[in-house]
């Protein structure tokens, strides 16, 4: 059998002259190497490579000798080349938000299903556009920042606790014009829900269509009457507010009147007042008592 001499130089029980002149820390010099290299030549003996750390699962991946420092250049090129699970996770909820938001914008909601408007003003406003007569709204959820109209940029501002969230048609406040008598708006109520509709709280002491309207209650009947009967929305006491003026100089004040409406459809009509256009929004039942709070139970008292 052949003998073996290790990186010390050791050859059985013995000492070679690469033993006597190694350097320190058992490192092997370029000259005692040579002296292995000549022993082996004469002895015939084979030299041991000296012996390599294990390798960690990191390091037999890229090839790299284990070691802190290395551990290191290991690991960060494993999570540059594999993202972690919880990255991967977090782009996929990201990127699901992104759809739902972008897919909500177009859709109708919940509770508002579809709405068609028929006969109204044309025009060309921001932040819709060019629109006609029969351009449809879309249906959004009611807060802070959020435009209340199709053609205007006007934000909903100070909105109430109670109201937050709500779905709400964004009508065309073009079709407040003057003359405007015959345009309609026909929600789908896909579930039993309160349904609510605002009015400009100038009416009617700075318009009553020509003295017909005596009070404001007056004027909300008239928008629902194809389907309700005068008094059937009633005040609730709460109050929205749009913001016309970007420095917050002109925040006109809306009355919320609000009903129980079973699921159907409804049209809603005409308010020629020349001042800002009605909304219809929509909260679920029986939530719909809880988010109005003493509104809520304002409009049971007068109910009764």
């Amino acid at each position: 059998m052949m003998d073996t001499i290790d990186a010390g130089g050791r050859r059985g029980g013995g000492y070679t002259g690469a033993r006597r002149s190694r350097a320190g820390g058992g490192e092997i010099t370029p000259a005692n190497r040579q002296m292995m290299q000549d022993a082996r030549r004469v002895e015939g003996v084979r030299v041991r490579a000296p012996k390599q750390p294990p390798l960690c699962g990191s390091c037999r991946e890229f090839g790299v000798a284990s070691g802190e420092a290395r551990h290191r250049q290991a690991d960060a090129r494993k999570r540059a080349s594999k993202p972690c699970s919880e990255e991967n996770s977090m782009k996929k909820v990201l990127v699901l938000a992104l759809v739902l938001a972008v897919s909500g914008i177009a859709s109708a909601g919940v509770l508002i299903g579809a709405v068609d408007r028929s006969n109204g003003q044309s025009g060309d406003r921001a932040w819709i556009g060019v629109f006609d007569g029969n351009t449809d709204p879309i249906v959004g959820t009611l807060a802070d920042g959020q435009y209340v109209f199709m053609d205007r940029e006007y934000p909903w501002v100070n909105t109430p606790a109670q109201l937050a969230g709500a779905e709400y048609v964004l009508t065309f406040n073009t079709d407040k014009n003057g003359g405007e008598t015959d345009v309609t708006y026909t929600v789908t109520l896909n579930v039993a829900a309160m349904v609510a509709i605002t009015i400009d709280d100038r009416i009617p002491a700075e318009w009553n269509s020509d003295g017909a309207f005596a009070t404001q209650q007056d004027a909300v009947d008239a928008v629902v009457a194809a389907f309700a009967a005068p008094g059937t929305f009633q005040d609730t006491g709460l109050d929205l507010f749009i913001r016309e003026k970007a420095d917050g100089s002109v925040d006109r004040q809306m009355s919320v009147y609000a009903a129980m409406l079973p699921a159907g459809v409804y049209t809603f009509g005409s308010q020629d007042s020349g001042k800002n256009f009605y909304s219809i929004g929509a909260i679920p039942e029986p939530a719909s008592m809880l988010l109005l709070g003493l509104g809520g139970l304002a409009l049971i008292r007068r109910r009764r």
